[in-house]
């Protein structure tokens, strides 16, 4: 599993320098557009938003960001077409105690 599975966090993918946001703080992000320019061993690469909404930026620009960081939230357009983990609150049946066939 990865470390969290949030759609609306935009997470580095890598560790390196975020070089600038491409999308202004509080406005709109297509899904698949890019978001961000991560500088990583001299060269860019654009992270790109899964899903549609608004960005509010966490991270300044100009930083060293290790892969997983949180770099912006994501306010989605439509919550409900993302699903989410949800936490077992059911038993597991008795079991009995392992044997070995013969």
């Amino acid at each position: 599993f990865e470390q969290d599975n949030d759609p609306s966090k935009l997470r580095a993918s890598t560790t390196g320098k975020l070089v600038r946001f491409l999308v202004p703080n509080g406005e709109h992000v297509e899904a698949g557009t890019p978001f961000a320019d991560l500088e990583v061993m001299k060269m860019y690469m654009q992270l790109v938003a899964a899903h549609s909404g608004r960005v509010w930026h966490v991270a300044p620009e100009e930083s060293y960001v290790k892969a997983g960081d949180i770099l912006a939230n994501l306010e989605l357009d439509d919550a409900s077409a993302v699903t989410t983990a949800e936490v077992f609150t059911g038993g597991f049946p008795d079991f009995a105690a392992p044997h070995l066939a013969s």
